[in-house]
């Protein structure tokens, strides 16, 4: 395994346990922080084509190695805010490779998007912007990693509950929340999984019998 310091964006050192006492104070503000620090490396490594050139290949690589070492990160922070204490470790980046397998064919499409010429301008050069707009929802699939490592940490029969954000729906999310409640056993989805047709952009959250919360991105204000 490769040792954490070697992350393409390391969080704050008071993510990781085996470096401070306990896990995080608060995971969905540090869940929040790696989708930035995801999002910016992105736009850092388009950024630094200035000409409009980009190798497919190097940006594929770049993305892989990006999203594999994100999603375990969310994974970690997952279980800990599910109350597992144990430090990050294997476990952990196994999960974000499998989510990035599966993630793979998405992936393979926006590549063969890219060399196909959907993105390219007519003077030739790659329109970055809307690549970079592309390349942020795998970010944002984060959320979803991270719900689904929290849920699969709980206890199987902890009662869950859909609850939708403020505004915008699609048209999936209002049917999950009315077939609330289900058990960590049974929810069909987690939010930001992708599973539904509002994609990575969900802000509907999980909500336990408790009170306590899955992550929980900001909410916007209706009106």
């Amino acid at each position: 395994m490769r040792p954490v310091e070697s992350f393409l964006f390391p969080l704050p050192s008071s993510l990781f346990p085996e470096r401070k006492d306990g896990p995080p104070d608060d995971p969905n503000a540090q869940l929040i922080a790696l989708i930035e620090a995801g999002g910016a490396s992105v736009l850092d490594f388009l950024g630094a084509d200035a000409a409009g050139s980009m190798s497919v290949s190097e940006f594929g690589d770049f993305m892989r190695t990006l999203l594999s070492e994100a999603h375990a990160q969310a994974a970690y922070l997952g279980r800990s805010l599910a109350g597992s204490a144990a430090a990050f470790g294997e476990a952990d980046l196994l999960f974000g490779a499998s989510v990035m397998a599966e993630q793979e064919s998405y992936l393979a499409s926006f590549l063969a998007d890219i060399e196909s010429g959907k993105y390219t301008l007519e003077d030739g050069t790659l329109n970055l912007a809307r690549i970079g707009r592309r390349a942020e929802m795998y970010v944002d699939r984060l959320l979803g990693t991270a719900n689904e490592a929290w849920v699969r940490t709980l206890p199987p029969e902890t009662v869950l509950w859909w609850k939708l954000s403020v505004v915008d729906h699609c048209a999936d999310c209002p049917v999950l929340a009315d077939g609330s409640p289900y058990t960590a056993a049974t929810v069909p989805g987690f939010p930001g999984d992708a599973s539904t047709a509002c994609r990575t952009n969900c802000k509907c959250w999980l909500e336990r019998e408790t009170g306590e919360t899955g992550f929980k991105l900001p909410q916007e204000e209706s009106g």
